[in-house]
């Protein structure tokens, strides 16, 4: 059976650290896999153990901050106001809220990964501007103006108009936005991770911190990461496959650049753990002409020994909407 990847990290874990790690916390993408972890953990250690911390690399930023993040349906009314003072729009809400929820992913974004807003969110006085853009390529300037010209000289005049007096606002948005927010001491995700990121005053709790199972690092992320290892406080365990990181794949872009900034923790020569894509492997294809049918089918597939085998068997759904079908056609066994 092919080595696990957390059960690798478990007896490195105790092989390091020993049975008392209460003073560690384990960082995860999301926290889904801390009860596999935590299984791993008692089935190597010949002792009783002092479980980890188990948190999110969301919670570790909320943890730094003394900021509540809002929920999203405060954090698009916020941003409505914001943008109906900086524009003097007259859209009502329900018409705002789908692109809002697009408004704030980018400034999500842009604060994730430390961006200059106001050079972001540049100024673009006229549509000849774009020739003189750097941040956008050929092919983007090209799209755009392909764009503007499918439309009739008033209609054309009328939305490039609109369209800028919109583009030239965003940064004025963001800035009214974040000043609304922070009256209110309340702040959405991307400013709270560069509220941390950018605070040098930051004190870390923990006497370790183990970061398992990355990939793609926002700006803000790779700081943290960056100084917790200079302070000597970081583990780094990178879950990947030869087959990305050794033939130049794209795919593996961000694994690769990640185990040059921080070392992994386990040999990454390790053929039992990182050459899952060379073994030989079992793959059925079943048509079936609607989603419902595989949730069917998923019923008949659970045979004896699947059900025997518990967690290393896995059912992942294309839908999660499709949980309760499923669900439903379990076998009572």
């Amino acid at each position: 059976m092919r080595n696990s990847f957390l059960h690798s990290v478990a007896k490195d874990l105790l092989h390091k650290n020993g049975t008392n790690l209460s003073e560690i916390t384990v960082v995860f993408p999301n926290k889904r896999a801390a009860l596999f972890l935590n299984k791993a953990l008692s089935t190597y250690a010949d002792n009783p153990v002092w479980c980890p911390t188990y948190i999110s690399i969301d919670e570790l930023f909320q943890n730094l901050s003394s900021t509540p993040v809002a929920d999203d349906i405060k954090l698009i009314c916020e941003l409505y106001k914001s943008y109906v003072s900086c524009t003097e729009a007259i859209e009502s809400i329900d018409e705002f809220y789908s692109w809002g929820q697009l408004l704030l992913s980018d400034f999500d974004d842009l604060d994730k990964n430390l961006g200059n807003a106001k050079m972001v969110l540049s100024n673009v006085a006229d549509i000849h501007e774009f020739d003189a853009s750097d941040f956008l390529t050929n092919e983007q300037k090209t799209t755009l103006k392909n764009f503007f010209n499918n439309f009739s000289e008033n209609h054309n005049s009328k939305l490039k108009e609109r369209f800028l007096m919109f583009w030239n606002k965003l940064f004025d948005i963001y800035v009214d936005f974040n000043k609304r927010l922070s009256e209110q001491n309340i702040t959405y995700e991307g400013a709270l991770y560069r509220q941390v990121a950018e605070n040098e005053n930051l004190t870390f709790p923990s006497s370790k911190y183990v970061f398992v199972g990355f990939n793609l690092l926002h700006k803000a992320e790779q700081k943290i990461f960056r100084r917790l290892q200079h302070e000597g406080k970081a583990l780094f365990y990178w879950d990947f496959d030869h087959y990305y990181t050794g033939n130049n794949s794209e795919a593996g872009h961000f694994i690769r650049q990640n185990m040059q900034m921080f070392t992994n923790e386990l040999e990454n020569d390790r053929s039992d753990l990182y050459d899952c894509f060379s073994q030989d492997k079992e793959i059925t294809y079943i048509s079936a002409p609607t989603e419902n049918s595989q949730a069917h089918y998923v019923g008949g597939w659970l045979n004896e020994q699947r059900i025997a085998d518990g967690a290393k068997t896995a059912i992942v759904l294309c839908d999660e909407t499709l949980l309760q079908s499923v669900t439903h056609n379990l076998p009572t066994s």
